[in-house]
């Protein structure tokens, strides 16, 4: 794409397409036999699919403080005292951001847990997102439903409606628990029992133990999915090759009851633990946020991305495949890529921006045809800095995961310096620049995770079977996993490059990007006036060979 002109408006525009990257399949490539994928197993979600969310019947709320009132009232008639006062000590209220900025510093906010979903009515069937029929149908964000403490109210500066005042005798789950409420919790628990039970509301688990000893049980369980390339030996706490089943580390599980959450993350084998003792018989409803500090899973380019599981009283263990639930084996698979690059990325490459309002990384993810491209401007009207876009029919768990990383590789680039105007403009060949290091990034941290066959540098195949022809022709050049690897494509076919350059690092490398060349000779230059590689000659040919 070429231009004359430096206008405002029409770099914006052109920088909006040039930032686009191939279509996944074609950044990376995949050989993955179909009969490996699982059948029968596909989805352990209960009443579950990628749809909607669809509500049933309006529940009148046993939390209301008119019916904790009238609770307190009947257990007295009965002969029991509270040694609490009934209070209206929590709101139950919605939000609706209008901005990107005002649902970061909102969800954020670490005394409230969001729900696309109001609290009180009954969910007649799971899905990955509810949005209030209500709302126009170019709204960019939904209602947002939570719990909030009175005295809290004033603190929120976007728009807000209190639906109703609340009693909470154990809190809205962000609050560690009061010796008050430790030493009477029988009594409260009792106190919520009966407003259930006024109100309609008693499970019918509740009412088969409600005389039952109280004892506490605790949310656990175990969160997978399906990888066709790899999967992990519990016994041994190591992955290998071969399709299987593989942990979703660090994703946020919830588990929530009306209008109390307790969360936690996933530990790195998958298994989670929730420390909070919910009461005997009292079911509650497990749920992912796709959603980290640093970065959050879109579902296309503006909701929040959930996976909304049953309601249960006992382990959630939950496997996630691309025939049961499509989209959040996309989720699943982006933000194991993403959790990686964020944290566990030792190689000397800086993580992308994160960690703030105005930092933190969304990546929307949904399926389709067309291309993925990072675009940081896309923030300006609230859409996702990132988007992913994946045909399943070609694109597998590694080009899921290869993609993802190739992306945040480009934020992380352009936050070191690089320039949107030169590669819009392409000045100095920046693109070729700009892609072929997201390839290399890719490729390394890929490799990492899926190099587990006998040649661990041919088995992440990054346009190395590519002619020179075509290297020469495409922005997506080999030209950093070269200076890396010991392998020759020219061995193979007299065709392809002759690669004699090796033996750099992926940390030197990066290290050259901190002098914040925007162009392919710049960055030429910095390599040579600062390596001291045996083979700096052959890699500067490469230079030439590929421009």
């Amino acid at each position: 794409m070429k231009t004359k002109s430096h206008a405002t408006g029409l770099f914006f525009a052109l920088a909006l397409g040039v930032l686009s990257c191939k279509d996944s399949n074609q950044v990376l490539d995949k050989e993955v036999d179909s009969s490996t994928t699982p059948s029968g197993e596909r989805s352990s979600a209960l009443n579950y699919s990628d749809s909607d969310l669809v509500l049933g019947r309006k529940l009148e709320n046993p939390y209301s403080t008119v019916n904790m009132k009238k609770a307190a009232e009947s257990l007295r008639s009965k002969g029991q005292d509270l040694p609490v006062s009934i209070v209206t000590n929590y709101y139950y209220v919605r939000f609706l951001p209008s901005s990107d900025e005002e649902y970061d510093k909102l969800n954020a906010d670490t005394t409230v847990d969001l729900f696309e979903y109001p609290l009180d009515y009954e969910i007649a069937k799971q899905g990955n997102s509810y949005r209030d029929p209500s709302l126009s149908t170019d709204a960019k964000f939904t209602w947002l439903y939570a719990a909030i403490p009175v005295e809290n109210l004033k603190r929120f500066d976007l728009k807000l409606e209190v639906l109703e005042e609340l009693y909470l005798p154990f809190g809205n789950g962000k609050e560690l628990e009061t010796d008050l409420q430790i030493r009477n919790k029988a009594l409260l628990t009792h106190l919520e029992d009966e407003s259930m039970s006024l109100t309609g509301n008693l499970d019918s688990e509740t009412e088969d133990n409600k005389n039952a000893k109280i004892a506490d049980w605790y949310s656990s369980g175990r969160i997978r999915v399906w990888d066709e390339r790899l999967n992990y030996n519990d016994g041994t706490g190591q992955y290998q090759a071969g399709a299987g089943w593989v942990p979703v580390p660090a994703c946020l599980v919830r588990g929530n009851r009306w209008f109390t959450t307790k969360s936690a993350l996933s530990y790195n084998n998958g298994y989670f633990f929730i420390d909070h003792g919910w009461p005997n018989g009292k079911g509650v409803n497990y749920s992912i946020k796709w959603d980290r500090a640093d970065f959050d899973i879109r579902d296309g380019s503006y909701g929040q991305s959930h996976f909304n599981g049953p309601k249960i009283q006992g382990q959630w263990n939950l496997d996630i495949s691309e025939g049961g639930t499509p989209d959040n084996y996309i989720f699943a698979h982006v933000h194991r890529a993403a959790w990686y690059y964020y944290y566990n990325n030792t190689f000397g490459v800086p993580s992308p921006p994160g960690s703030g309002v105005l930092s933190k990384m969304h990546l929307g993810s949904k399926q389709g045809s067309g291309r993925s491209h990072y675009f940081a401007f896309n923030s300006a009207w609230a859409a996702a800095q990132i988007k992913l876009i994946f045909d399943l029919n070609n694109d597998d768990a590694r080009v899921i995961f290869g993609t993802t990383i190739h992306e945040l590789t480009h934020a992380s680039h352009w936050a070191m310096g690089m320039s949107y105007e030169a590669y819009t403009l392409n000045t100095g060949q920046a693109r070729k620049l700009a892609e072929s290091w997201a390839q290399a990034v890719g490729w390394h941290i890929t490799r990492e995770v899926y190099g587990h066959n006998a040649n661990p540098q041919l088995d992440f195949d990054a346009q190395q079977h590519l002619s020179l022809a075509d290297v020469q022709a495409s922005d997506y050049t080999p030209l950093f996993i070269d200076l890396i690897d010991n392998h020759n494509q020219f061995d193979a076919s007299s065709g392809r490059p002759n690669d004699l350059a090796s033996g750099y690092t992926i940390t030197q490398l990066v290290n050259f990007l901190f002098a914040r060349p925007t162009n392919w000779y710049q960055y030429r230059s910095y390599l040579e006036d600062n390596s001291s590689n045996p083979t700096e000659a052959a890699a500067s040919q490469l230079f030439s060979d590929y421009d």
